[in-house]
């Protein structure tokens, strides 16, 4: 007579099926074939499988089912798709590219493309826009709602201030209106004051910084007549008055967009062989004045199009012919040159000769019968060692110049994409 299996089904009822072959168990429960009388006897439904398991303690799904349940958490998270704000860790909402709680950017997102930007409480709920050159972060609505909340708050400061005692051992300083310790409230000539040492030399910073547009006007009006000083002595005309030169070094340079920390830019001519007037110049930054050297703007956006290509920075168009060819700079120079400059020069001249027979890492000119590369240093803080050394050719070495690898990437694409409107 075939026996029955000595297995339990999740009612714990015991299980009607045979066994199979030379075993205890059926087809369905032949995993228990390696369990112990005392395993069985402490088998309980898996809530994963619904099958009679022996388990751990405190355990309430089988290995099996641990495993299938890590798994598909992965390929969950794989799937999701997060939020777009920076360092967000929640996904997407189902309208947008934005979780629940960033929906506000989306907010900021439409009036940044207005050319306007939104009043810094805009996260209590005002939805004041503000033009880009407004003179405060905050609308005046709570401009005014701050004066009023502040005036009230040193009131009561003020009021707690005159109430001090001789014995007492802190008191509230009238600018912070926080309740300090006595001994902060010693100032010149170990006198008393109302505000404590912090807020103290706080005041001292912004009596430096009031005079501050007082310095930038002064370094505007020396800009301008450095201007005037370098086109006399190259004989260029020089038609542009102060009023308007200074109106236009405060706009934002003409190829990036940018405004520098000085809080005003130089000023490039469009057409080199011109002179200076208003209707040939634009605002630049120091270091696009540089990049664009006398190159029309054309020329200028195709060049850095090129190398952003070449790199894969973007998906744009290449222009070989405008890196022009140039003669051969021997080792020996090379080596002469950084003695001279104090530079560090270790390379052999096999070495050497096989850097600038490769193409070149900026633009990937090649070296040819009428044109061969010369060597740059990747870090300008370095000397010529072999693993700071790339082929380059002469044009783009003179446009990297001294300036790190990455800021000279960065600051192309930002002109690439200001001058193709993509910002």
């Amino acid at each position: 007579m075939t026996m029955k299996c000595l297995a339990k089904d999740r009612n714990n009822n015991g299980c009607r099926n045979h066994v199979v072959d030379d075993t205890k168990f059926c087809k369905y429960h032949d995993y228990m074939i390696d369990y112990t009388e005392e395993m069985l006897e402490k088998c309980v439904c898996c809530s994963g499988c619904n099958k009679m398991r022996f388990l751990g303690e405190n355990e309430k799904t089988c290995e099996k089912c641990r495993e299938r349940a890590k798994k598909n958490q992965k390929n969950t998270r794989e799937n999701i798709i997060m939020c777009k704000s920076e360092g967000c860790k929640f996904k997407k909402s189902d309208e947008n590219e934005y979780c629940m709680k960033h929906q506000i950017c989306l907010l900021v997102k439409e009036v940044t493309l207005r050319n306007k930007r939104l009043c810094f409480n805009y996260v209590r709920g005002c939805r004041e826009e503000l033009e880009l050159d407004h003179k405060y972060n905050r609308c005046e609505n709570c401009l005014i709602k701050d004066r009023e909340k502040d005036k009230k708050r040193r009131g009561e400061a003020k009021v707690k201030c005159e109430l001090v005692s001789e014995n007492t051992t802190e008191k509230n300083c009238t600018v912070c209106c926080k309740a300090c310790p006595m001994e902060m409230f010693y100032g010149v000539n170990n006198m008393v004051t109302k505000t404590c040492c912090m807020c103290r030399e706080d005041n001292k910073k912004q009596d430096a910084n009031r005079d501050k547009e007082h310095r930038n006007a002064l370094a505007r009006h020396r800009v301008y007549y450095n201007y005037q000083k370098w086109a006399k002595n190259r004989n260029i005309l020089f038609a542009i008055d102060k009023d308007s030169f200074e109106n236009l070094i405060k706009l934002p340079c003409n190829y990036c967009g940018i405004i520098q920390e000085s809080g005003y830019n130089g000023v490039d001519r469009l057409n080199s062989d011109r002179i200076y007037e208003l209707s040939n110049c634009v605002s630049c930054c120091q270091m696009c004045n540089y990049l664009k050297r006398t190159d029309t703007v054309e020329i200028f956006i195709k060049r850095i199009e090129h190398i952003l290509t070449y790199n894969n920075h973007i998906l744009g168009e290449l222009f070989p012919e405008l890196f022009s060819n140039h003669t051969h700079i021997s080792y020996s120079i090379y080596k002469k040159r950084s003695v001279r400059r104090s530079i560090e020069f270790h390379l052999t001249e096999s070495i050497f000769n096989a850097i600038i027979q490769m193409d070149c890492y900026i633009c990937g000119k090649s070296t040819t019968n009428t044109h061969i590369n010369g060597i740059d240093r990747f870090d300008s803080n370095c000397g010529y060692l072999s693993d700071n050394c790339r082929a380059c050719c002469h044009s783009c070495n003179f446009l990297k110049n001294d300036y790190n690898y990455d800021e000279f990437m960065q600051k192309l694409l930002l002109i690439y994409k200001f001058t193709n409107k993509l910002i």
